[in-house]
């Protein structure tokens, strides 16, 4: 993110314009709001990452379980597809919030 935007890097086409560009995947942050102390594993992090794209980073205090209020993580999602608000982990649902995103 730049400047609270996301910077969307891609390789050099010719003639490209941007405003013919489609883009179809992004790389977004989320957080895991509550999510229970258990789940502050890298590995389980990147098996719920996984249920939302494709897990490319952990933020360090989550990697640390230093703060705990919601576990963020950065993955890299569909653009052609909806974003998931929810998903079931076992006993639990968890809510999925998107950092700055407000309409895509």
């Amino acid at each position: 993110m730049v400047f609270g935007h996301y910077l969307i890097v891609q390789r050099w086409q010719p003639y490209f314009q941007p405003s013919m560009a489609h883009l179809t995947k992004s790389s977004l942050w989320i957080r895991l709001l509550e999510l229970p102390l258990e789940f502050y594993d890298e590995g389980v992090l990147f098996s719920i990452g996984k249920l939302l794209g494709k897990p490319l980073h952990l933020y360090h205090n989550t990697v640390r379980a230093t703060r705990t209020k919601y576990a963020r993580l950065c993955i890299e999602v569909d653009l052609s597809r909806l974003l998931v608000s929810r998903i079931d982990l076992g006993r639990i649902t968890q809510i999925v919030e998107y950092e700055s995103v407000y309409s895509i």
